[in-house]
């Protein structure tokens, strides 16, 4: 549709002009392929427009075209420069305070994923990594701690989803469940150092979190809670 509009319908931002006073657009992360170049377009306008969303929360695409604009989200750097060249002004700063997160959370993940992201307050919490296997089973069997899973959490008899499907939402505590890979980097302090789109999608798991962050290995989940 966006690809339509932009090489048919060369008139809709003037209609744009006419019909409103202002354009606001939210989650502009989600917004890939066809429906980004769309989006870059709207600087045209003679109107204000308003972008607002954040890079490392990318877990969507809302179009995709082949490879077209595949590796958009790939490089921060990258990303914010093809912003600017279209015209607009790339704000870091007025929206980089957290009203969930706390204090804990937030240095941990700039600490390790070198995102820059702050809290809105002086809370404290608890991270935590998990090895014994009775906390293991209690942290399991608890339903008011969100499990959240690198994929596949309805293989699991737990209250689990997915890091990426998980975007948006607000839970008191969660459990962010290891895969291989990033228990890997975990362990070796490299967590910075995962792919791209598996360090987006686990650090939207760990923004979930308005309190404490549980980390266990996924190999380490009984075989009872396992379907």
């Amino acid at each position: 549709m966006a690809k339509y509009i932009l090489e048919n319908l060369l008139s809709f931002k003037q209609r744009m002009d006419r019909y409103f006073d202002e354009v606001f657009i939210d989650e502009m992360q989600d917004l890939a392929s066809d429906d980004f170049k769309w989006m870059l377009s709207l600087k045209d306008l003679e109107i204000p427009v308003m972008l607002v969303g954040d890079f490392f929360q990318s877990t969507f695409a809302s179009s995709r075209r082949g490879n077209h604009l595949g590796n958009l989200y790939n490089n921060f750097s990258t990303y914010k420069e093809i912003i600017e060249e279209a015209g607009y002004y790339f704000d870091t700063t007025t929206l980089v305070k957290s009203h969930r997160c706390t204090s804990t959370v937030c240095n941990f993940i700039k600490d390790n994923l070198g995102i820059n992201i702050e809290s809105a307050n002086d809370t404290t919490s608890e991270i935590t990594y998990i090895a014994d296997a009775e906390k293991i089973k209690k942290i399991l069997e608890n339903n008011n701690i969100k499990k959240l899973f690198y994929q596949k959490s309805v293989k699991f008899n737990v209250n689990g989803e997915n890091w990426g499907n998980s975007k948006g939402m607000t839970y008191e505590n969660v459990c962010v469940i290891l895969n291989d890979t990033t228990f890997k980097k975990y362990v070796n302090n490299q967590l910075g150092e995962l792919a791209p789109q598996t360090l987006r999608k686990f650090y939207v798991a760990c923004t979930r979190s308005s309190g404490d962050i549980y980390f266990i290995k996924e190999k380490d989940i009984p075989v009872d809670y396992r379907k």
